[in-house]
């Protein structure tokens, strides 16, 4: 591709030899980790390489319940089985996988061995409906716009899929940039707005790689020392409830993204505001009288709190409905007050 102030020209090649020629006002790369697009825009990935892992859906016979992940230790490597909603299915992940020409055995044989060894129980793997090995890395690129060409998802940053969060940041990463490219392109905006896509998006992708290297290293710990440690630690946390129920708040909380916020960015403004985050947004002058923040989202926040909390309620409803409009919303508070102390 070629670029200008104006516009993007992309030649396209197909798979049958057929060549193409695409004139766009803008091009965005969500072409995943062989990016062609990055590659073209001499954007380095940076960071290194990972380890080769293997994942499986396949039933499993159980005697355990499907109601968390289990996490296995053999002593040299670690597997881990993910339930599904569909009974008797399970996302299967062994941190070192054999070859054929090592273990001519059936995958399924395989796993069940290994399962069978580190749960100390019997389970048995059924005919696998999928199954990849790959290798995974811990890269991402250090901005994500040259111009009239931006980066999306796997093309912005690849990491290992321990905490499964791949497709949920590509999902995040094509939101934030969509809205702004259509502001941009109807001229409701100038071109600026869209350098707040990497300046709200990298940090992102930093902290993600950030965890996921933190989930891979637990999840692929294969000295002895953790084969004893471990299961003493996994079994205190199943049997303490409230422990068991702060760890799954905090790791389900950050694979569900709903952590996520850009406080920092420059649109979100905080000039006349003190803020205390997960409070409300309280003016100098409430500041200054000594008022009490009551729980509510500040600015750059996700809008999760609401005093209506009965999903047939038509007021719960009516909000939720409209977050999940793409256009601009304002959302006026009863009884609030906004800069100068005028009513909301």
């Amino acid at each position: 591709f070629e670029q200008d102030a104006d516009s993007v020209r992309v030649s396209l090649s197909g798979s049958d030899g057929t060549e193409e020629s695409v004139e766009t006002s803008w091009l965005v790369g969500c072409d995943g980790g062989h990016s062609t697009v990055r590659k073209l825009l001499g954007l380095e990935l940076v960071g290194g390489a990972g380890e080769t892992w293997m994942l499986a859906d396949a039933p499993v016979t159980t005697d355990l319940p499907p109601d968390t992940i289990y996490w296995a230790h053999t002593g040299g490597q670690a597997l881990m089985m993910v339930p599904y909603a569909r009974e008797g299915h399970w996302r299967l992940l062994d941190t070192a996988p054999v070859g054929r020409d090592t273990d001519p055995r059936p995958v399924e044989e395989r796993l069940t061995e290994k399962l069978s060894a580190g749960l100390g129980r019997r389970v048995r793997v059924g005919e696998s409906e999928w199954t990849s090995v790959f290798t995974f890395q811990q890269r991402m690129v250090q901005r994500m716009r040259e111009g009239r060409v931006l980066v999306a998802g796997d093309a912005a940053h690849v990491h290992s899929p321990a905490s499964g969060q791949g497709m949920n940041t590509g999902i995040q990463e094509a939101y934030n940039l969509g809205w702004k490219l259509a502001m941009v392109e109807r001229g409701h905006a100038g071109p600026e707005l869209l350098d707040t896509y990497g300046e709200e998006r990298v940090p992102i992708g930093r902290a993600l790689l950030g965890s996921t290297r933190a989930a891979t290293f637990l999840v692929q710990l294969k000295n002895m020392l953790a084969s004893v440690a471990l299961p003493v630690v996994f079994t205190a946390v199943r049997h303490v409830t409230p422990l068991r129920r702060a760890i799954q708040r905090k790791v389900l909380g950050g694979m569900s993204g709903l952590r996520i916020g850009y406080g920092d960015s420059s649109l979100t403004t905080l000039d006349t505001f003190h803020h205390v985050p997960g409070t409300a947004v309280l003016s100098k002058a409430a500041v200054m009288s000594g008022a009490e923040p009551t729980p509510a989202p500040g600015p750059g926040e996700r809008v999760t709190k609401a005093p209506v909390h009965d999903p047939d309620d038509p007021g719960c409803a009516g909000l939720r409905a409209e977050l999940r409009d793409p256009r601009w919303s304002l959302l006026l508070a009863a009884g609030g007050t906004g800069p100068g102390d005028v009513p909301a």
